[in-house]
């Protein structure tokens, strides 16, 4: 995947840049532990809902893997000893964390949390955990005091929830990236 959109998505993450021969806008791109497929978030315009797309890194056989037309999915993150992916969606109401196996299927909520907004999902090493960066949530409020750090094993037991922030850009567990 060369050209000025590869290299500028390398310098930011966030910002939506196409792939080559997709037709949707990308964010947060992470290859797949086997590194045959990319999962990221696609948006049909920059600032539109997202939804967790599967390609091949060069942007052949690209499909929805979670794409649900009411809700916005996003923060994609393949584990790394499975195929299968961490991402967030408020297609039950709230931003909760999901995980979906990459063949397709149904999407587990671990998190089912109405009063929490989750994000920035990142797997342990051995990808038995994830954490997540979690705060109090009601609809158009953005301002709520009470940011937390919560680590879920994944059937969505809370091992560890402490005040504070996450960077999202930060690996979160010693000795990862």
């Amino acid at each position: 995947m060369g050209g000025a959109s590869s290299r500028s998505a390398a310098a930011n993450p966030s910002t939506p840049t196409p792939i080559c021969g997709c037709s949707r806008r990308a964010t947060r791109r992470a290859p797949c532990r086997d590194g045959a497929w990319i999962v990221y978030t696609g948006r049909a315009t920059a600032s539109g809902p997202g939804d967790v797309i599967l390609t091949r890194p060069d942007g052949s056989a690209s499909r929805p893997l979670a794409a649900d037309p009411t809700a916005n999915e996003e923060a994609a993150r393949p584990s790394p000893t499975r195929d299968e992916v961490a991402f967030i969606s408020n297609r039950d109401g709230s931003p909760d964390l999901f995980v979906m196996d990459l063949a397709g299927g149904t999407a587990r909520n671990l998190t089912r949390s109405p009063d929490r907004e989750e994000s920035a999902p990142r797997w342990s090493p051995n990808g038995d955990r994830i954490v997540i960066q979690v705060q109090p949530y009601a609809p158009g409020r953005h301002d709520l005091p009470g940011d937390r750090v919560v680590v879920v094993d994944r059937e969505g037991r809370s091992l560890l929830d402490t005040d504070g922030r996450m960077a999202d850009w930060m690996p979160p567990w010693p000795g990862s990236d």
